[in-house]
């Protein structure tokens, strides 16, 4: 019998619906923005998951009395693609700027996710982006496992990360 807490199967951050959610978010986030299209694989669970892309963005996610993280990670050549098409402009992918961008995007995402769930009932709150480098990423202290949503744009692998307090 393993001594790892439970998550209660009520747990709003577990249900379908927010993973669909978010997910859709980036989707169309990535497709009005910037024209680009992305593909989803199947998510899964890992209780110490690091992601290997070079930047990442965490948003709180709370819902009374709920509380968690949503990390969204891409790959900086992606994002200075990203930036290109939304923009115009060719920009170095190792600029200050790589972070706003990721922090703008994930905002969106967050949004569009946000309004959809909180017309289900959800009563998400409104949050900052805080975009980094991944290897600068505040470490995640829960004793839950994280659910991991991967995708891919320009045909490189990006996640979505959903952690549970």
């Amino acid at each position: 019998m393993s001594t790892a807490p439970k998550i209660p199967a009520q747990h709003p951050f577990l249900n379908g619906e927010v993973i669909l959610n978010f997910s859709a978010g980036v989707a169309e986030t990535l497709q009005t923005m910037a024209g680009v299209a992305s593909t989803f694989d199947k998510g899964f669970v890992e209780k110490n998951w690091k992601s290997k892309n070079d930047i990442s963005v965490f948003l709180d996610l709370k819902s009374d009395p709920y509380t968690g993280q949503i990390r969204f990670h891409f790959d900086k050549m992606v994002l200075a693609a990203l930036f290109e098409k939304m923009i115009g402009q060719k920009i170095d992918p190792n600029s200050r700027e790589i972070l706003d961008c990721m922090g703008e995007i994930s905002n969106m995402c967050y949004g569009y996710a946000k309004a959809k769930l909180n017309e289900k009932g959800f009563a998400l709150k409104m949050t900052i982006p805080h975009p980094c480098a991944t290897k600068d990423l505040p470490e995640v202290y829960s004793r839950h496992p994280h659910i991991i949503i991967p995708f891919k744009v320009f045909d490189q692998l990006c996640h979505i990360q959903i952690i549970i307090f």
